[in-house]
C-alpha cells in the first residue's frame, strides 16, 4: 500500500508540473538539502510549489535566493494563511 501511495504522489507531482509548464513555460525544480517540486520563474519573482498527497500536509517555510513563497498543494486541505491549497482548486485556477 505504501508503494502505491508513493506512485500516486509522483504521478500527481507530474500532473502539477505539466500544467504549470503549459501555463508558464519557465518551470524547474530545486534539490539540495531542500527539495521543491516545482518552481515557476515569473518576471519579478519565483514561486515554489510542494505537492503533498498524504493525509496531513505540512507547509514548508523555505527561502532560497529569490524564492520567498512556497505553496503546498495537497489532496483536500485549504489554509490560505499557511499557503496550503487543494490540488483540484489550484489546477482549476490555472
Amino acid at each position: 500500500m505504501v508503494e502505491i501511495e508513493r506512485k500516486i504522489d509522483k504521478m500527481v507531482e507530474a500532473v502539477v508540473a505539466s500544467h504549470l509548464f503549459r501555463r508558464f513555460k519557465d518551470v524547474f525544480f530545486w534539490k539540495d538539502s531542500t527539495e521543491i517540486d516545482c518552481i515557476v520563474n515569473l518576471k519579478d519573482r519565483l514561486l515554489g510549489f510542494e505537492v503533498k498527497w498524504g493525509e496531513k500536509p505540512e507547509a514548508k517555510k523555505i527561502s532560497v535566493g529569490k524564492l520567498k513563497e512556497v505553496y503546498t498543494l495537497c489532496k483536500d486541505k485549504l489554509d490560505l494563511e499557511k499557503n496550503i491549497v487543494p490540488i483540484s482548486l489550484f489546477l482549476s485556477l490555472l
